[in-house]
């Protein structure tokens, strides 16, 4: 019997929540994924940077379903320049949406 969860497919540009680990709870982009499809580098704009990925588990992410910038999946498959910026302020307007930033007050 297999005791794996299924997750949908894994696509590049797509919104994804850390499971494990010290950055447990920290929302990512899914920039690439491995040959074996066991691994996604992740990219947040800010602290792992578009050209320094985070290689992480697919088991050990929550896929955001519904959550993707297909431009900017369009633009990593194409291979062409993604920029730190754009995945910081797309994964900014997700937290904003959710309520999940604190609001400023003044």
């Amino acid at each position: 019997m297999n005791t794996e969860k299924q997750q949908s497919p894994v696509r590049a540009g797509q919104l994804c929540i850390s499971l494990a680990g010290r950055d447990r709870g920290k929302t990512y982009m899914v920039t690439g994924q491995d040959e074996g499809m066991k691994f996604v580098f992740l990219s947040d704009g800010c602290s792992r940077k578009v050209n320094n990925p985070k290689k992480k588990r697919l088991k050990h992410v929550k896929m955001i379903s519904g959550v993707e910038s297909s431009e900017l999946e369009n633009r990593i498959m194409q291979g062409k320049k993604v920029y730190d910026h754009e995945i910081a302020r797309i994964i900014h307007l997700f937290m904003a949406d959710k309520a999940l930033l604190p609001h400023k007050e003044g």
